[in-house]
């Protein structure tokens, strides 16, 4: 028969973990049943998550920020009012439509802050329509979820036991310290059961307001572009949708009234102006009109008058004068109080044409806006927000030294004025004094009408600024539900229940298999060593040792029949032949093959002796029931004879060398030369001689004797021998070179599917013909 051994490399096997994957895939097929219990658990978590999970959408809209030179005011064509004139960040348009602040008035003007909740068998589920909004929250104090019922007489029901209190619509509620009103809705009774059962939940509006900072999105279109797709995810589209409506309601009104803020502070410090002007105007318009009833005086001489419009035109330029004084005080309070300047009134606003000042509030503003970047982004360290507050500091020390210059040329001019009309008082003190009275109430009161008009000019065009101001937000898409559910995710939680009911149970078989390390087929061998499998020997299901003798038409005789076939071709054409059959542990079933294998050669005609040359353990003379009173101990002590320790079984041809009493000295008597003028004799008296020796990993018994026979026999028995036993055996031969001396016997070849060396393959041994020959009531399992 031909010798199948082909040679595979081993110097990259561990020994240990090496894994078979046509194993796994055979584990597999057998524990089918594992599979698809796996398969069916998982497919069947996929189907609650995608059946129970909550469903969420998501919401989007699109707006536009328009450019400044598109929203050209009416004040701003009619008097070229710089308070329109505001500087715009676009990077920081999303800062502000994620503010905490913003949204949290978007949440309070909804009522979000108030959540209801329908119980259901399994899962409790959110309600917002008819319900959500209904409930005017009046003061928080105690956040949590409580019961709530819908009753009879559009009452309703909130907490339970002696908590437990009825209210109507409109009523003001006061439950646990939360004061609200749940306002009247018609739909509200007629959309939900009597009795059905509600968890009405009181939360904290700032807390919500983080979520949602959390939960919305605010992107650029594109690069360069004026548009802002905002979205959000939630489980009630309708809700999300109000949501983005009301913030860009909400942001369209934080955007008027930034607009607005520079003119609102122009009216705020006109008006602070005109209080004392318009008391002073009063008081000398009463004057005026007592005194011209009492004397009866309608008007001044032609000197007196031409002296008075002098007098007028100089009084309104020190008014001007004393306004920008007033202004420039202002400012400097400003400037060193550190205040937002993007609240600053302009110079202009109050007609005062100074370019330089102007000039340097703009580069203050825009400067300050984005430092005011880096400090929304958090850029503590960026060397450029260090610059830029440098460059602030130098602008602010610009403007103050602007401002004193002004005030210092406005003194002088104030002190000019005063002199030219002290001069023209002088010549109105030669008037008659009738004159002299009249003209200085007329005069206080004209100086104050003209001051009085001018501011009251200035306030209009602040307050036309301030009502025709548009804002730059504008609504492209409204919020809108944008596709389907994104959780659950069906056809992924399908997948990946299919991928865990298929992946876990092989995870589980390439676990085993990867800390399995027992042989298991003759694949395993050949990856661990180069020495040959002999032959396959299945698993025995009697009891005994004489399975050739006992069931001679059986699968495991005819595997032995092979062997003995197998082994001939090791003799080099003798006739004659010693053969050594050992293992590397103990339990591989070595005794087994020894029997078997000497009963089959017996069987043939050849005259076979079997030795029992395990002499620390003999056992072998009790399968053929014979004493073990004399035996090799005693031939190789010289105790006796070898003829007399031979002892015939009743197998024709076959007889038994048994091991004799345990010696003290097992190995020094395999030593002597006394072991090898015995198998000489031996050899001439029989034609083959079977020796069982020990375990070669346990004493070095086996090591001797391999020296004195033709071929040495390996016993691997599957699921029993580990590994590394194979690997040690290989380098053992490979050390003494015996290697070719030397073949492997896989023994109790119980699992015969793909992947474990038995029942396909082989071409010879156990397996081939397999089903040809009677079983005898050997049963293989599977």
């Amino acid at each position: 028969m031909e010798n199948t051994y082909q040679y595979t490399d081993h110097s990259k096997s561990s020994g240990m973990f090496d894994i078979d994957y046509k194993r796994v895939l055979a584990r597999s097929l057998k524990y089918w049943y594992i599979v698809l219990l796996f398969l069916s658990a998982s497919l069947s978590w996929a189907w609650y998550q995608n059946r129970y999970t909550q469903r969420i959408f998501p919401v989007s809209m699109s707006i536009m920020i328009r450019e400044e030179k598109d929203n050209i005011a009416a004040a701003e064509m009619l008097y070229s009012n710089p308070l329109i004139k505001q500087y715009r960040n676009y990077f920081n348009e999303i800062y502000i439509i994620k503010s905490k602040p913003l949204l949290k008035k978007v949440v309070q003007d909804l009522g979000f802050d108030v959540v209801f909740y329908r119980v259901g068998n399994i899962k409790t589920s959110e309600i917002y329509n008819h319900i959500q909004g209904r409930v005017k929250m009046l003061e928080l104090r105690t956040q949590g979820t409580f019961p709530m019922q819908i009753k009879q007489g559009n009452q309703f029901v909130i907490g339970n036991g002696k908590d437990q209190l009825i209210f109507g619509y409109n009523d003001t509620v006061d439950f646990k310290g939360n004061k609200f009103v749940f306002l009247n809705s018609d739909s509200l009774s007629t959309t939900h059961s009597i009795s059905e059962n509600f968890l009405i939940s009181f939360q904290n509006a700032e807390a919500i307001s983080s979520v949602y900072s959390g939960r919305l999105s605010v992107n650029w279109a594109e690069e360069g572009s004026s548009v802002l797709n905002v979205s959000i995810n939630g489980s009630i589209p309708e809700k999300e949708e109000d949501f983005l409506s009301k913030l860009m309601e909400v942001y369209q009104e934080y955007d008027l009234a930034r607009k607005n803020l520079a003119a609102q502070r122009t009216i705020e410090f006109i008006e602070a102006q005109l209080k004392n002007v318009k008391d002073s105007l009063m008081h000398y318009e009463h004057l005026l009109t007592d005194f011209q009833e009492a004397n009866k005086f309608s008007q001044l001489g032609t000197e007196a008058e031409s002296l008075y419009q002098r007098l007028i035109t100089l009084e309104q330029s020190k008014s001007q004068l004393l306004l920008m004084q007033n202004y420039y005080k202002y400012l400097d309070e400003h400037i060193n109080s550190n205040l937002a300047p993007d609240q600053v009134v302009f110079p202009s606003s109050v007609g005062i044409e100074d370019a330089v000042l102007s000039s340097l509030l703009s580069k203050l503003v825009e400067m300050q806006m984005r430092y005011r970047e880096y400090i929304i982004n958090e850029n503590q360290d960026n060397p450029l927000r260090t610059q830029l507050g440098a460059q602030i500091g130098n602008i602010k020390r610009d403007i103050l030294k602007s401002i004193d210059n002004a005030r210092s040329l406005g003194k002088l001019d104030i002190t000019e004025i005063n002199n030219q009309i002290w001069e023209i008082e002088q010549r109105l003190g030669r008037i008659p004094a009738l004159e002299q009275t009249y003209l200085g109430l007329k005069r206080n009161y004209t100086f104050n009408e003209g001051m009085y008009n001018f501011l009251m000019q200035k306030k209009s065009e602040a307050e036309i600024t301030k009502a025709s101001t548009l804002s730059d937000i504008e609504i492209v898409n409204p919020p809108v539900q944008s596709g389907g559910a994104i959780v659950p995710q069906v056809g992924q939680n399908y997948f990946t229940g299919i991928l865990a009911g298929l992946g876990i149970p092989l995870a589980l078989f390439f676990f085993m298999e990867f800390t399995n390390t027992r042989v298991q087929s003759r694949e395993d061998i050949n990856k661990l060593t180069p020495i040959p499998v002999i032959a396959g020997i299945g698993h025995n299901d009697i009891s005994g040792n004489l399975i050739v003798n006992d069931k001679p038409k059986s699968s495991l005789a005819e595997a032995f029949r092979s062997l003995r076939s197998n082994l001939n071709y090791y003799l080099g054409g003798k006739e004659k032949g010693i053969f050594l059959v050992t293992s590397y542990i103990a339990g591989e079933g070595k005794t087994f093959t020894s029997i078997n294998l000497a009963n089959v050669f017996a069987l043939s005609g050849k005259k076979t002796v079997l030795i029992g040359a395990d002499m620390r353990k003999p056992k072998i003379f009790s399968d053929f029931n014979l004493h073990n009173d004399k035996g090799l101990s005693m031939v190789l002590s010289g105790q006796i004879d070898y003829r007399d320790a031979l002892q015939p079984t009743f197998i024709d041809n076959l007889v038994l060398l048994s091991a004799g009493p345990v010696p003290p000295n097992p190995s020094e008597l395999l030593l002597g030369k006394k072991l090898t003028g015995l198998l000489e004799v031996l050899s001439k008296e029989f034609d083959y001689i079977i020796i069982d020796s020990p375990p070669i990993a346990l004493v070095t018994d086996a090591d001797v004797l391999s020296d004195h026979v033709d071929h040495t026999l390996m016993i691997t028995r599957q699921n029993v021998t580990p590994r590394n036993a194979v690997r040690d055996i290989s380098e053992l031969f490979e050390r003494v070179n015996k290697r070719d001396k030397v073949s492997i016997i896989f023994n109790d070849i119980l699992k015969v599917a793909p992947g474990y060396g038995y029942g396909y393959g082989y071409g010879y041994g156990y397996g081939y013909g397999y089903g040809y020959y009677e079983d005898d009531s050997i049963s293989k399992k599977k």
